[in-house]
């Protein structure tokens, strides 16, 4: 769109797309009111352009900072619902095959199905960059990404419910031998005489700490487990799956889920209510147990996910084609080397450039240790807090004295 402002008659497009009439009440409403705003600098550009009229004042929208958890706990709300997303990755993906969790970092993408819009097409594919390089590169890292994307569904696959029930049956019957466990420890570290012994594993396991009934039944849970094959691609059965734009997308560039992907994909395209039988966690606590939210839109008026992300102290990446994308570009970065809250540049790029930036930003923040994603923590939720109606307001009382000084 950007790109061909200047190349047509904004009326003349209208009339043949249609929408001569909105067009005509927008343009009329933009040229004569007393004070004309958007919500960001790229509708204002729009505006501009296509009714003539160049906005006043920029009126972002923002949030109340109070509203959302501290940092403090958020750090807190991290660590339990990681552990509820982990018992989630653990039932999908184990019965096939395995890999480190503590070593995995779960991204999200969340929004309205809008393929291209919301950036769901050059998401898949940085991703599937990403999983080459990573894989070349042997790395140790695990990425699970869920597309927490809503459409019609039927059901929880059937396969997914079964493993589900599995894996909590072993889980209770594990917690069901904690005490006998715990017992058996003590006496086998209470046998060894010296230090040596700890060393000696055939003398500190010389009492063994499980039985044969232990043995036998943890075998058979296990075997009821295990699946084979690969772990599937969509949580529910949908109307024709393969033919499904995202998992189209990602059974075209690789992303099927096999065993030596180090990016798993997960489309869980049900609304994040608490209550959907899976993860059963609402959105907010969904999000808070992820390290990072990628919203790469090619059209945004202002944006909301990514800058409620940061609140929740969830560092995000959003774009310059997004109102609040070019809001931090002006407010918080100019020039500065990006943490936090990550800016795609997209305006004005070529696809594979921009793909190529989007597969750098992804594979930076794997490389982080523990402590770097803590300050990329803190980082998005200071820069939330640029976004606070408290410095916002201004705007709107600027825009109040306009409107004031125009009739007076």
């Amino acid at each position: 769109l950007y790109s061909l402002f200047g190349t047509f008659d904004p009326e003349v497009t209208a009339r043949e797309l249609g929408i001569i009439d909105k067009f005509s009440l927008e343009k009329a409403c933009a040229l004569h009111a007393d004070v004309f705003t958007t919500v960001s600098d790229i509708t204002g550009m729009e505006a501009e352009h296509l009714l003539g009229r160049k906005p006043d004042v920029l009126l972002y929208n923002g949030l109340d900072s109070n509203l959302f958890p501290s940092f403090e706990e958020t750090s807190i709300e991290h660590q339990e619902k990681r552990n509820t997303i982990r018992q989630f990755i653990a039932y999908y993906f184990f019965p096939y095959y395995y890999f480190d969790l503590e070593q995995t970092l779960t991204f999200f993408i969340v929004g309205r199905y809008e393929f291209t819009n919301k950036g769901i097409d050059i998401f898949i594919k940085a991703l599937a960059q990403l999983n080459e390089r990573l894989r070349r590169e042997k790395s140790s890292k695990t990425i699970v990404v869920f597309f927490w994307i809503p459409r019609h569904v039927f059901k929880a696959k059937n396969s997914l419910a079964e493993s589900k029930i599995n894996y909590h049956r072993l889980r209770h019957f594990i917690e069901e031998y904690h005490e006998t466990f715990y017992e058996r420890l003590m006496e086998n570290i209470m046998q060894c005489p010296t230090a040596q012994c700890f060393i000696d594993e055939q003398s500190f396991y010389r009492h063994t700490l499980f039985n044969e009934a232990f043995l036998q039944k943890a075998k058979q849970l296990r075997l009821a487990f295990v699946k084979e094959g690969n772990p599937p691609l969509v949580t529910h059965d949908i109307d024709n799956e393969q033919s499904d734009a995202i998992v189209s997308a990602l059974l075209a560039h690789g992303l099927d889920n096999k065993e030596d992907d180090k990016v798993k994909c997960i489309f869980y395209p049900v609304y994040l209510t608490g209550v959907d039988g899976l993860i059963d966690l609402p959105y907010y606590e969904a999000i808070s147990g992820c390290h990072l939210g990628l919203f790469p839109s090619y059209y945004e008026p202002w944006g909301y996910t990514p800058l409620d992300a940061a609140a929740w102290g969830v560092p995000s990446l959003t774009t310059d084609l997004g109102g609040f994308g070019r809001f931090l570009l002006q407010e918080a970065y100019d020039g500065k080397e990006q943490s936090g809250i990550y800016v795609l540049q997209r305006y004005g790029r070529e696809e594979d450039a921009v793909v190529a930036s989007f597969t750098d930003i992804l594979y930076h923040y794997t490389t982080l240790n523990r402590k770097g994603r803590v300050q990329e923590k803190m980082a998005a939720k200071r820069l939330s807090q640029l976004a606070d109606w408290n410095n916002l307001i201004e705007r709107y009382v600027q825009a109040y004295d306009l409107a004031v000084q125009h009739n007076g």
